[in-house]
């Protein structure tokens, strides 16, 4: 006997069960009134009717009930079908959430690192660039001493001419100045003639 006609079976006793479950309340009551006769008309009408429901039912009973089962089997593995997938899928997402912390990682450590090389090149550009202007700075702080320089010993030179001058001027007799000058032709007229 296959699977098909033992649920028939078992359905067919259930309906039998429920429809005798139904009679036995009016059983009960035309025991009470109408004696055995009536019960009998009402057995008889039960039977009449479990029987047209028996011959008329079982067929688009049972082919409903098939299709029923068949639709129900076919959810189930549709089902079973989409679980496995999702199962799947949640594994591909484990993976990749896995992988996921791995190249948060990596990345992390590569931004660690691009910004201590940053970090070391900044640092480095900011160094020499402090040479630069200390370079800078002492080559224009000796140009400007260099100057200041040149420009006190000309101012010094001009103050101890003007001096002279006028010391020479204040000393200075005619016989002095005659002196002088002839010494000074005396000393031209000499490099003259070794020209």
């Amino acid at each position: 006997m296959s699977e098909a006609d033992r649920r028939s079976a078992r359905l067919k006793s259930g309906v039998m069960v429920f429809f005798l479950a139904l009679l036995l309340p009016s059983l009960a009551l035309a025991g009470g009134e109408a004696g055995w006769s009536k019960i009998g008309w009402q057995a008889a009408n039960l039977i009449i009717l479990l029987a047209i429901i028996v011959r008329f039912g079982r067929k688009p009973i049972g082919k409903a009930l098939r299709v029923r089962a068949e639709v129900i089997s076919n959810e189930i593995d549709e089902a079973s079908r989409l679980h496995a997938e999702a199962e799947a899928l949640l594994e591909t997402y484990r993976s990749k959430l896995s992988g996921l912390d791995d190249q948060v990682e990596a990345m992390m450590r590569q931004f660690k690192e691009a910004g201590e090389a940053e970090k070391a090149g900044i640092i480095a550009e900011g160094e020499a660039e402090a040479q630069r202007i200390r370079e800078d700075a002492e080559r224009t702080a000796q140009s400007e001493y260099t100057h200041a320089r040149a420009q006190v010993q000309r101012e010094v030179i001009e103050v101890a001419l003007a001096v002279a001058e006028q010391s020479i001027t204040d000393n200075l007799n005619s016989t002095d100045h005659r002196r002088l000058t002839a010494e000074y032709l005396g000393q031209l007229e000499t490099v003259i003639r070794s020209s």
